[in-house]
């Protein structure tokens, strides 16, 4: 095996672990099984829980008990993204009409990204503290993920 193909390994296998921290859509016990953006992650083999990073999106003040500064931070890059679009709008109705493309493209990443994160925040929360566990579960923003053909 050469080094070439070691470094090609490597980087295959960091792909495929940047693919585990997508989000995923899955339903949500706690909201009569209704689809949502959740982050999964494996605590012990066997045992994975979800995150509903969706719900935490949309009210970040839900995160303020688990992580300070939280809502502060996917606010802030959430203003960012839609100034990044609103900006991009401008300059394609008064230079090049097409410039409006890259700037969607750039705040619908944005937005991925801030959901993410807003799940990963929960995730760490919730792997570090019992009491951020139970509250996450209480509001209804985290839930066992059984296997397939289990119920």
């Amino acid at each position: 095996m050469t080094e070439r193909d070691v470094k090609l390994d490597l980087i295959f296998f960091l792909q495929l672990k940047r693919l585990k921290a997508m989000l995923r859509a899955i339903p949500n016990p706690h909201k009569n099984g209704k689809m949502t953006r959740s982050l999964v992650f494996e605590t012990s083999p066997g045992q994975r829980f979800a995150v509903d990073a969706e719900h935490l999106h949309t009210q970040p003040k839900l995160l303020e008990g688990v992580k300070s500064y939280s809502s502060l931070i996917i606010r802030g890059f959430d203003i960012t993204a839609y100034v990044i679009f609103g900006l991009s709008v401008i300059f394609s109705v008064l230079f090049v009409w097409w410039l409006w493309m890259p700037g969607s493209v750039i705040c619908a990443a944005m937005l991925y990204l801030v959901q993410r994160s807003a799940g990963s925040f929960a995730k760490q929360a919730a792997q570090n503290s019992n009491d951020a566990f139970l509250y996450l579960h209480s509001i209804g923003a985290l839930w066992v993920v059984h296997a397939a053909g289990t119920a």
